[in-house]
């Protein structure tokens, strides 16, 4: 079943629905990727959601997940 960003905005509203798609995102990383896939918050930017997978300085991967 696919469903896009209107279905989360509907049930949860704008705000629930961020907080929910980086959930997500955080879990399908760490399906992938076990205990390595870590969600940070970047202090700048455009409200995007990074997910490492390994520790900084030096993560093996960075992903960006956006919600727009």
């Amino acid at each position: 079943m696919e469903r896009d960003f209107t279905y989360l905005i509907d049930k949860y509203d704008e705000a629930g629905a961020r907080d929910i798609f980086e959930k997500i995102c955080v879990s399908l990383f760490q399906a992938m990727y076990g205990p390595k896939g870590k969600s940070v918050k970047p202090s700048q930017g455009d409200g995007g959601l990074d997910v490492l997978i390994g520790d900084l300085p030096s993560p093996e991967q960075v992903y960006q997940c956006k919600f727009f």
